[in-house]
């Protein structure tokens, strides 16, 4: 038996996009024509006037949108006894990494949430008995709390959901669902392969989420770099050296090169357990 522990964040705009035309309406509003994807409608904008704008069809597509992608996820397993689907608070002012820097996700201030974001949200919450992360906490940080809490308990069972690649921060079993350009796939992660991915993040940092990395170092330059790593203190001074080696040739000090790293690692981090005061330095 298998318990799965779902982040639906992604659910809600894969499902709500997904229930969105894309319109031409003319310098007179008049509606020219409708087109599945955003690209091919600004194609087609080619008169003085033509605006492209979202064309929502019926809430019953969302809900039925919502359903599909839960039941696919629930239909991977053989036996699924137990399911946690998590939803990120509303209310994202309350994020305990907006105390970190007020730069998190600033480049998503102009992001356009799809039509129907909240009528997928209702039904993960109605009919799929959704939970709601606490105040200052992502749907990740519920995730990783409850992979942590199973791992530490010898308790290989639970299933992390998510196609985020932040949560290979946290060992155990994991399940990513197809998308429109991955293929789905189940894979295990131990402790020291949780570990690197945490570390190899420090280095590259997170465009998605306006995370500072080190200029032109992506994942597999990354992962290089700490591959003789071993220990949590081993991991730290690598990257601690590279943080310093790197933003040096910007001119910072060491000082101010080790205090942006350390931003980036309270921002990357993800919680384990209800008493987690976030991320320290490694003693």
């Amino acid at each position: 038996m298998t318990t799965l522990i779902i982040d639906a964040d992604s659910i809600v705009y894969a499902a709500a996009f997904a229930a969105q035309d894309w319109a031409i309406f003319d310098e007179d509003g008049r509606l020219h024509d409708t087109y599945s994807l955003k690209g091919d409608a600004k194609d087609a904008a080619i008169h003085a006037g033509d605006r492209v704008e979202p064309f929502p069809r019926g809430d019953n597509d969302a809900i039925a949108n919502t359903d599909a992608m839960m039941e696919n996820i629930v239909d991977q397993f053989d036996s699924v006894d137990d399911m946690q689907v998590w939803l990120t608070i509303p209310d994202l002012t309350q994020n305990f990494r907006y105390t970190v820097t007020d730069q998190y996700k600033a480049n998503r201030k102009n992001f356009e949430k799809p039509f129907h974001y909240q009528t997928v949200r209702d039904r993960l919450l109605d009919h799929w008995k959704a939970n709601v992360s606490r105040a200052g906490w992502e749907a990740d940080d519920e995730l990783s709390a409850a992979g942590w809490q199973a791992w530490l308990n010898g308790d290989e069972l639970p299933v992390i959901c998510s196609i985020d690649k932040d949560l290979d921060t946290v060992p155990g079993w994991h399940y990513r669902w197809p998308t429109h350009n991955k293929e789905g796939n189940q894979y295990y992660l131990t402790e020291h392969e949780a570990a690197q991915s945490y570390w190899a993040s420090v280095l590259t940092g997170d465009n998605a989420d306006n995370i500072k990395g080190l200029h032109r170092v992506g994942a597999k330059k990354a992962m290089a770099m700490i591959e003789d790593c071993i220990t949590q203190e081993e991991f730290y001074n690598v990257c601690k050296d590279k943080w310093i080696e790197y933003l040096g040739k910007q001119d910072y000090t060491e000082e101010e090169a080790i205090e942006q790293m350390h931003t980036s690692c309270k921002l990357l981090y993800l919680m384990r357990g209800n008493d987690d005061e976030g991320w320290r330095p490694p003693q």
